[in-house]
């Protein structure tokens, strides 16, 4: 990998499924979210058509260099109250290419738009 990493997040597409299938069924990943890492695709799919419209999240993937190093997700979005739930998952895949090592994920609650206040890790 270069020196220089070239990051872009993007809005969360169809396409990008099976990247989010492969961290949500990673144990090291999901313990982070207290989650049990079994989803199936089927159901990860039925999600994404649910919430495509959904104005309380916003899903967006990291890509770094051109792979897809990650996903960031706004959750919880509170439009009234200009809060929302700030989520960034790193790919165990990508995070061994770096140095040093990222962390595999974060949370933060935020208060828009300049705040940001770390909640949990």
């Amino acid at each position: 990998m270069t020196d220089a990493l070239h990051v872009k997040l993007r809005p969360l597409e169809r396409e990008d499924l099976r990247f989010v299938h492969q961290l949500d069924n990673n144990a090291s990943v999901m313990r982070y979210w207290f989650e049990e890492p079994y989803e199936a695709f089927v159901e990860l799919s039925d999600l994404y058509d649910k919430h495509i419209h959904d104005q309380s999240e916003r899903r967006f993937v990291i890509e770094c260099n051109g792979d897809k190093a990650g996903l960031v997700e706004l959750v919880e979005i509170n439009h009234v109250h200009r809060r929302a739930e700030f989520q960034i998952i790193i790919s165990p895949d990508f995070r061994e290419k770096v140095s040093p090592p990222a962390p595999h994920a974060w949370r933060w609650t935020m208060a828009l738009p300049c705040s940001i206040c770390i909640s949990c890790i």
